[in-house]
């Protein structure tokens, strides 16, 4: 079965830990970059650790600038990638109460499907707002001034295929209404990021 999912999101942060961000993440950690105080030897060490990979500065300016990138884009449209979704449903069937999730989250990797690319929205990162908070380092108890990207009421619009055998049309309408109430997509959902409702399903 095919069903036509749109849902409007009241906001979301991506914040995407993409392939660029993970090596960003990578040469920082290895060169030592935030164990050091002084920007020269901050510059240095860093100098040495690309040195060792073979990658030049501009190579790793132009890394560091795909690895910050705050959204998933299609031609500069946010979308919600399928995998993210299908967690996002994967995640509801482990946490929610049994009277809502009709399937466990081994079941609804296979009972469900997202299409590519995934939920497009109609938001554009120019759309974007930006959302500031103290984060705890993960190194220390000291708090650093983090800022993410977010787009608010935005209706993103997507296919997902349903194998009937295992799951009705119905129990998953359930299963993702309470998640959409209670867990939310993206990042920042522990501070009210990434909540929204159905606005359509059609079989």
């Amino acid at each position: 079965m095919t069903i036509k999912l749109e849902i409007r999101l009241k906001s979301y942060i991506a914040h995407p830990m993409t392939r660029e961000r993970s090596e960003v993440i990578s040469i920082q950690k290895a060169s030592g970059f935030n164990r050091v105080r002084s920007q020269a030897k901050r510059k240095q060490t860093l100098a040495a650790e690309l040195e060792k990979r073979g990658m030049s500065e501009a190579d790793y300016a132009a890394l560091t600038e795909k690895a910050n990138a705050q959204f998933f884009t299609l031609d500069g449209t946010v979308y919600i990638p399928s995998r993210n979704f299908q967690s996002f449903l994967a995640h509801v069937a482990h946490v929610a109460p049994k009277a809502v999730a009709a399937a466990g989250y081994q079941i609804i990797r296979t009972a469900v499907q997202v299409r590519e690319p995934g939920l497009v929205t109609d938001r554009t990162v120019a759309d974007a707002k930006v959302f500031g908070r103290y984060v705890k380092l993960e190194v220390s108890n000291e708090r650093s001034w983090q800022e993410n990207a977010y787009i608010e009421d935005a209706t993103a619009t997507g296919t997902l295929d349903l194998d009937e055998t295992m799951l009705s049309p119905k129990d998953l309408r359930q299963m993702i209404e309470w998640g959409a109430k209670y867990l939310g997509i993206g990042a920042a959902r522990s501070q009210g990021f990434g909540r929204f409702a159905i606005t359509k399903f059609e079989t």
